[in-house]
């Protein structure tokens, strides 16, 4: 209940914004605004949490910043994209959460989502390296 009176005190008219640093009130918006926990439960409600995992789910949430009807377009649009999944794990890419995430980065555009890819594995862990060896060979 403090944290929640610090902000409104620091936002209120005559407090200046005297929040000190490092206060709770700076670390706030780094919090997903309660819209975005709202869209989360309402997707899952609405199923799409066993046809995704939970980090994917809250990156759609993320992109749309919790519009509902926004999330269910791209979890909709993800659904048709299997066969570019499927795809890209012939190619070596084998954690769909990343093809799909790259796809819906790039719009469904297919090389953008495996050039995204690939710049992913190839900062990433030796294993993800492994799967840029598979697309160049």
């Amino acid at each position: 209940p403090t944290v929640a009176a610090e902000p409104a005190a620091a936002a209120a008219p005559g407090g200046g914004g005297k929040a000190p640093a490092g206060a709770p009130a700076a670390a706030m918006p780094a919090v997903p605004p309660l819209r975005h926990a709202h869209a989360l439960e309402t997707l899952r409600g609405m199923g799409f949490d066993s046809a995704n995992d939970i980090a994917l789910l809250s990156a759609v949430v993320a992109n749309n910043d919790g519009d509902v009807a926004r999330c269910v377009a791209d979890l909709a649009q993800l659904a048709e994209w299997d066969t570019l999944v499927a795809d890209m794990a012939q190619m070596g890419f084998d954690d769909p959460t990343a093809a799909k995430a790259a796809l819906l980065s790039s719009g469904g555009d297919f090389k953008q989502a495996v050039r995204t890819l690939v710049r992913g594995a190839a900062s990433g862990p030796a294993s993800g390296a492994a799967s840029v060896g598979v697309v160049g060979g």
